[in-house]
């Protein structure tokens, strides 16, 4: 948010799922969607979910991938990528969500 500001544009942290990005950010000049992936040890990793993928296709280069390294310190360091979709070679992945589920059962019920 204060990178924003301090670059002379207007930051509004969005909560709504259906968005995908976290901030939207404007100034006369431009309007920017902002996806964050925060880290708190150095690693180079983009990884953007089908619905920011999406969303990163229809905005073009409004939208931003801000990945913020040394998150929770004094001197974040923040790796601005304009649309990413087109300018990092994203690899298309499928992955299986794992659901674990912790069960307590008497086993049969006599009525």
């Amino acid at each position: 948010m204060k990178y924003e500001k301090v670059n002379g544009r207007e930051p509004d942290i969005r909560k709504k799922e259906e968005e995908h990005y976290d901030v939207y950010s404007y100034s006369d000049e431009e309007e920017r969607y902002i996806e964050a992936k925060g880290f708190v040890k150095p690693r180079l990793e983009i990884r953007l979910y089908d619905k920011e993928y999406q969303r990163n296709v229809e905005e073009g280069d409004r939208y931003w991938l801000y990945l913020v390294y040394g998150v929770g310190t004094e001197n974040p360091i923040i790796l601005c990528i304009r649309n990413p979709a087109e300018k990092v070679k994203l690899t298309e992945i499928e992955t299986k969500v794992v659901r674990r589920e912790y069960v307590w059962s008497a086993g049969k019920l006599e009525l």
